[in-house]
C-alpha cells in the first residue's frame, strides 16, 4: 500500500554545515483527498520551510497547509511559538525543512534574525536569489540530489557569525547540569545584565532566554528530531 505521507530525515554531509544545521527533512504527501495532521511542540531550533504550490493559514494553535496550484512557492520561518501547535496538510504537498541549531541560521543571513521574524509564520526571503533557488531545488526529482543542492546553496551563503555572549549562555543552557539555574544566575556568571541578555536573544534567537530554556527542557525529553 502506498503511503499517503512520507518524511525522510537527512543529516548534513558537509562538515561546515554540521556545525550549524541539525537536520533536513523532505515531506511528501501524494494523496489529494485525505488530510494528515500531527502536533508539534516548541523547540530550540530555528526552522525554515519551503514548499511548492501551497498556501498556509496560521491561527494561534493551528497551521494548515493546503495544495494551492497558483502559488509557485512558499518559504517560511518558524522560530517562536510557546505551546503545542496542530499542523495539518491538505492535498498534495512537496516540502523541504531545514532545522538550524541555536544561532546557526545567523551565519547564512545578511541581517539580524529579528529582521525576518514579523509574525508567527513569516515569509522568509533573505537573499535576492533565494526563492528562485528554492523553486529549482524543489523541482529536483531525486531526493538525495535535492538535499545536495540545498546544502550547496547554504554553503554559498555562509558568512561567519560570532556573538561570544550568546554562545557562552547557550552552551551553559544546553548543559544538562545547568537545567535548574535561573536567568539571574546566568547573568551573574556572564557578568552581563539580564536586559542585555534579553536584547541579544530577541535580536538573534527571536525568543526570550526563559522560553529558550523551557524549550530545551521539552525537546530534551524527546529523542526524535522535532517537526515544524
Amino acid at each position: 500500500m502506498k503511503k499517503e505521507m512520507t518524511i525522510k530525515i537527512y543529516r548534513p554531509e558537509s562538515l561546515l554545515l554540521k556545525k550549524y544545521i541539525e537536520c533536513f527533512y523532505i515531506l511528501e504527501k501524494t494523496d489529494e483527498e485525505k488530510a494528515t495532521a500531527y502536533f508539534t511542540f516548541p523547540s530550540i531550533y530555528t526552522i525554515v520551510t519551503i514548499s511548492e504550490q501551497t498556501q498556509t493559514m496560521v491561527s494561534p494553535n493551528k497551521v494548515i497547509t493546503k495544495h494551492f496550484p497558483s502559488n509557485s512557492i512558499e518559504t517560511n520561518l518558524v522560530c517562536n511559538f510557546n505551546g503545542p501547535v496542530l499542523v495539518r496538510y491538505e492535498g498534495k504537498i512537496n516540502e523541504i525543512t531545514t532545522y538550524f541549531k541555536p544561532l546557526g541560521i545567523n551565519a547564512f543571513i545578511p541581517n539580524d534574525l529579528s529582521d525576518y521574524n514579523s509574525g508567527t509564520f513569516p515569509d522568509f526571503n533573505p537573499h535576492l536569489d533565494y526563492k528562485d533557488a528554492m523553486r529549482s531545488i524543489l523541482s529536483i526529482d531525486d531526493q538525495d540530489e535535492r538535499i545536495k543542492a540545498l546544502e550547496h546553496y547554504w554553503i554559498s551563503k555562509f558568512w561567519p557569525f560570532e556573538n561570544a555572549l550568546l554562545e557562552n549562555i547557550i552552551t551553559k543552557m544546553l548543559d544538562t547540569s545547568n537545567l535548574n539555574q535561573s536567568m539571574s544566575e546566568f547573568s551573574i556568571k556572564t557578568r552581563r545584565s539580564r536586559t542585555t541578555i534579553n536584547k541579544q536573544f530577541d535580536q538573534h534567537i527571536c525568543k526570550p532566554p526563559s522560553q529558550f530554556k523551557n524549550n530545551h527542557q521539552i525537546s530534551s525529553c524527546d529523542s526524535k528530531p522535532p517537526r515544524r
